[in-house]
């Protein structure tokens, strides 16, 4: 893990999953078999490339760290309305690096290319622009106006290897789609699961425990 530390994109959001009163809908590397099947090419076993965070339609979306905007989309495929943010570089054991941030699925985007912002500006509004899947079930953005409405928030990390080149850190099945949980100071899916386990685990052993001091 690289030493950068991203803010939560969606100010008053709970970064715990839906299913315990936080806006997390999808983490990363869920619903390997949904993304392959409805995205031609997508890797087989990969899963959800980002983290969803879900609050009202149009809850202000804001920059995670400071940058410069590198680029926009504006369509109603895959990802809808999407704006990427490119971060100053940094050093991590003496590597220069860049950050680059995906927001996804907005329905308003309040930036242009090449704006500086800083980490908490107002970038965009959250919304359901694209081809839309929310706690595991797909949507398409005209069926409904705000249906599965969400953020779709990526992470992707640029190597220097040159005085004016980068390139693109790759993860096991050769994408650059990383894991923001971590970066956003919050377990990771399989960490959640690990922790419940263990948990599980402690209390059955302390069930036995009482069982056998009242045999």
């Amino acid at each position: 893990m690289l030493n950068f530390k991203l803010q939560n994109p969606l100010k008053g959001s709970k970064l715990t999953y839906h299913t315990e009163g936080g806006n997390i809908t999808q983490f990363f590397g869920e619903n390997p078999e949904l993304y392959a099947k409805a995205i031609p090419g997508y890797p087989a076993k990969m899963g959800h490339n980002g983290i969803d965070i879900a609050m009202p339609y149009g809850t202000p979306v804001c920059a995670a760290h400071d940058g410069t905007i590198l680029g926009i989309a504006e369509s109603n495929a895959l990802g809808g309305n999407q704006i990427y943010l490119h971060s100053f570089d940094f050093l991590d054991g003496g590597i220069t690096y860049k950050v680059i941030t995906g927001y996804a699925h907005l329905s308003k985007i309040k930036v242009i290319i090449g704006q500086k912002v800083k980490c908490g500006d107002i970038i965009g509004e959250e919304g359901n622009s694209g081809f839309v899947i929310s706690t595991a079930t797909p949507y398409w953005d005209n069926t409904n106006p705000t249906a599965g409405a969400h953020l779709h928030f990526s992470l992707s990390f640029n190597k220097k290897i040159a005085p004016d080149k980068y390139e693109g850190l790759k993860n096991e099945y050769g994408t650059a789609s990383v894991d923001p949980a971590p970066y956003l100071g919050i377990q990771t899916k399989n960490e959640l699961i690990i922790s419940k386990l263990t948990l599980l685990k402690s209390l059955y052993e302390k069930l036995i425990s009482l069982i056998k001091k009242n045999e």
